[in-house]
C-alpha cells in the first residue's frame, strides 16, 4: 500500500502538495487535482469543438484562439446576398439573452427573416439572417462588437 501512496504522490504536482504530509491530505489533494483537471479538459474540449465548428464554416477570426481573449460566447457577423448572417456560439449552461440580440437588431433597422438554434450538450449555435442593403464593413464590425457586448454583458448601452 505504501508503494501506491508513493505512486499517487508522484503523480500530483508538487505545488499542490505544499505542507501536506498526511495520507488523508494526499488523497484530498489528489481528488481536488483530478476534479480540476477534468474541468480543464472539458473546457478545452469545448474550445476545440468551437474552433473546429468555426473552421469548417470559414468564420475563424484571428483572436478566437488566444486564451486571453477567449470568452464563452462567440459572435460573427458576415455579409450575405440580401443582408447579414449572424452566428452565435454559446457555451454557457444557462444560455444567453437571444431576445436582447433580436431587439438590438430591430433597433438597428435590420429585419430578422430567420432565426435557427441548435443545442447539443452544453453548447448552442444560433444562426440569424437579417435583410439589409448597403451595409459596409465598418458597420458590420460595429454590429459584431455591439452584439458581443449584449450577449456577454447582458446589458443594454448605446
Amino acid at each position: 500500500m505504501a508503494n501506491r501512496y508513493a505512486s499517487l504522490r508522484s503523480l500530483v504536482p508538487p505545488e499542490h502538495l505544499k505542507g501536506k504530509k498526511s495520507l488523508s491530505d494526499l488523497i484530498e489533494v489528489a481528488v481536488n487535482y483530478i476534479t480540476d483537471t477534468k474541468k480543464n479538459i472539458k473546457k478545452l474540449g469545448l474550445q476545440r469543438d468551437k474552433l473546429k465548428m468555426l473552421s469548417k464554416s470559414g468564420n475563424l477570426s484571428a483572436n478566437v484562439g488566444s486564451s486571453s481573449s477567449y470568452s464563452p460566447d462567440l459572435i460573427t457577423v458576415n455579409p450575405c446576398s440580401d443582408g447579414v448572417e449572424i452566428l452565435i456560439s454559446s457555451f454557457k449552461e444557462e444560455g444567453f439573452p437571444l431576445s436582447k440580440v433580436l431587439v438590438e437588431l430591430l433597433e438597428r433597422g435590420l429585419l430578422v427573416v430567420s432565426c435557427s438554434s441548435v443545442k447539443e450538450n452544453e453548447s448552442s449555435l444560433h444562426i440569424i439572417q437579417c435583410e439589409a442593403s448597403g451595409l459596409k464593413c465598418n458597420v458590420l464590425a460595429t454590429l459584431q462588437k455591439r452584439l458581443t457586448d449584449v450577449v456577454n454583458l447582458g446589458c443594454k448601452t448605446s
